[in-house]
């Protein structure tokens, strides 16, 4: 199971890689798939990208993972503390991301904690 996660998580990041360079047109290899599929592995794409991007300040040290990863794991953190630590989180930082952004980030987020 080790080397099919590692497989299936390279494959999950030349597709992310892919989209930054080409758009939609890296979804075309996806054609087989159902429109909605689709639409909801782009949506998670472009938040990957979002989340990616962001220069999160870390209250822990991640070590042996990707900068995306650190992030991702320091916002489910932030997030489990609750949704008054979360807005917090946001309103003391200098990052600028649109409340559509933000949005988007946190349902990602929330689909971690369930």
């Amino acid at each position: 199971m080790g080397r099919l996660g590692t497989h299936l998580e390279e494959e999950h990041e030349k597709m992310r890689e892919n989209y930054k360079l080409y758009g939609d047109d890296a979804l075309d290899l996806l054609g087989d798939l159902p429109e909605s599929v689709v639409d909801m592995i782009k949506r998670n794409i472009e938040t990957e990208i979002l989340i990616d991007n962001l220069d999160v300040t870390k209250n822990i040290e991640y070590k042996n993972c990707s900068h995306f990863e650190s992030v991702k794991l320091e916002l489910i953190n932030v997030l489990k503390q609750g949704e008054d630590e979360w807005d917090n989180y946001w309103k003391n930082t200098d990052m600028q991301v649109s409340k559509k952004d933000l949005q988007q980030i946190k349902k990602y987020i929330q689909s971690y904690i369930k």
